[in-house]
């Protein structure tokens, strides 16, 4: 029996741990935990290594202890089941995390949680990871210790292009349109593949769009490759040299899956994948729809933008006119979305004083209205140059070229550079003052307010009630409560 759960821990922690490597890499939030139980009248587990249900705690005492929904999903579950056949259980909605679990014929319950990251692309990768899990877990459980791998961890490690696959396969097969597994794989591969060929020194731009043959049949084209000498997909270099016909237009070059066809403008009459490349990183739709950003031969989660709710945090503490607030956050959201996006940096500085705050820089005459037309266009070149621009509550712009300063601080952190670091010195000296630096290098963009980088304050609070071993849930929860 001893070995029996001492071979069980090692499963959950191994996918576990696999499924925390595999999330940061494609998110960088890369938090699980897991509730479990093997047999029916076994007590309900818990291994929580990051800390991430403490604070759902209450809710999970309602759920597991106060709910019969686990014993009304089980009774559909006979022992004689393949592991493979997972009834999936509805999860709990809870702030800021995704789950998702079930139960089979080697596992009577499991659930697993995961981080929600705030900028994503599509939430359906997430939840094809989590059932994926899932699977693996009830696999290996079905099998003994001498059988045991440990495979299960690498797999979920690797597995965001099969999420991306997986997620894209499902949303075919909902529009009845027919379109293989190895060529969905084909596809995906050529999409990464293309992303990181460089032509002349270049990433590529522009749009390649993938459907069906019938589709094809439907669309008008612009321009159409003879049948004889249509490119393969597979040959990237060229189909890379050939993007450059729709590079920064609305035009898209149009594939099977095989073959490049020609290139349209024209409306779609079918289901699509499109990858639309923006140099450094690129984004995939199905469709209209996004699911997924890539950069360098990956697929990521994230939509490329930055949220920027610290922002937000910071300006309900002043006393500002709702009117005020929403116009000062929309603005500094452009100007980090369009550095983001033409891949510059840059440094914003927000002056919430009310004294006159001097600033070394180039300063204008007449101050920049930001609401008047164009005078945004302006504001986002003026950012470009070397030096933070200077934007008061009033919503316009006083200087640009800004040289901030300060004397020195702890929390100052070479890897960063010169531009974040210096932000950090100055609003610590000045405390009515608000810098957002974003890095050409497509570092996360940092919020630094009083001397400190809001976004890493928040990441870094250690959490002293995270399990490095499986727990019983009732222990658990006493536990949580305690303190």
């Amino acid at each position: 029996m001893t070995n029996e759960i001492s071979f069980i821990e090692r499963c959950v922690k191994d996918t576990t741990h696999g499924l925390r490597k595999g999330l940061n890499q494609f998110s960088s939030r890369g938090k699980a935990a897991l509730i479990y139980a093997i047999r029916k009248n076994d007590p309900l587990k818990i291994y929580d290594p990051d800390g991430l249900l403490t604070e759902h705690a209450l809710k999970l005492r309602d759920f597991y202890f106060r709910n019969t929904n686990i014993n009304i999903c089980a009774c559909q579950i006979n022992e004689a089941d393949l592991y493979s056949r997972i009834i999936f259980e509805k999860g709990l909605r809870l702030d800021g995390l995704f789950c998702n679990g079930g139960c089979s014929s080697t596992v009577f319950h499991q659930m697993w949680f995961i981080s929600r990251p705030p900028d994503i692309c599509s939430t359906s990768p997430f939840i094809r990871w989590l059932n994926y899990a899932a699977l693996r877990f009830s696999h290996d459980t079905a099998n003994t210790i001498q059988l045991y791998t440990g495979v299960s961890g690498q797999f979920l490690r690797e597995y965001a292009k099969y999420a991306i696959h997986s997620t894209l396969l499902k949303r075919f097969q909902e529009h009845n349109s027919e379109l293989s597994e190895t060529l969905l794989h084909d596809i995906l591969e050529a999409i990464l593949e293309i992303s990181r060929t460089h032509e002349e020194g270049k990433l590529p731009y522009g749009k390649l769009l993938f459907t069906d043959t019938e589709t094809i049949n439907r669309i008008t084209f612009n321009a159409q490759f003879t049948p004889e000498d249509l490119p393969r997909i597979t040959s990237y270099k060229h189909v890379r040299k050939l993007l450059q016909s729709v590079e920064k237009t609305n035009y898209r070059m149009i594939s099977d899956g095989r073959r490049i066809i020609g290139i349209s403008n024209h409306l779609i009459p079918g289901v699509s994948i499109t990858a639309d490349y923006e140099g450094k990183y690129g984004f995939l739709f199905f469709n209209e729809q996004p699911i997924a950003s890539f950069s360098d031969g990956k697929f990521f989660s994230t939509t490329h933008k930055a949220r920027l709710v610290e922002i937000e945090e910071v300006l309900l503490d002043y006393k500002l006119s709702a009117e005020k607030r929403i116009q000062l956050f929309q603005t500094i959201s452009e100007l980090v979305h369009c550095a983001q996006k033409e891949n510059y940096g840059c440094a914003i500085l927000l002056d919430l004083s009310k004294n006159e705050l001097q600033v070394s820089g180039q300063p204008l005459e007449s101050p920049l209205d930001l609401n008047l037309p164009g005078h945004m266009e302006l504001a986002k070149n003026l950012s470009k140059v070397d030096g933070a621009i200077h934007i008061k509550q009033d919503h316009q712009l006083y200087s640009f070229a800004c040289l901030l300063d300060g004397l020195r601080i702890e929390q100052e952190d070479r890897s960063r550079g010169a531009r974040y670091n210096s932000s950090l010195r100055f609003t610590a000296v000045h405390k009515d003052t608000v810098v957002v630096v974003v890095s050409s290098d497509r570092s996360p963009v940092s919020v630094i307010y009083q001397g400190r980088d809001l976004s890493v304050s928040l990441k870094k609070q250690p959490n002293t009630l995270a399990e490095k071993n499986p727990i019983e849930l009732t222990d658990w929860i006493t536990k949580i409560c305690e303190n």
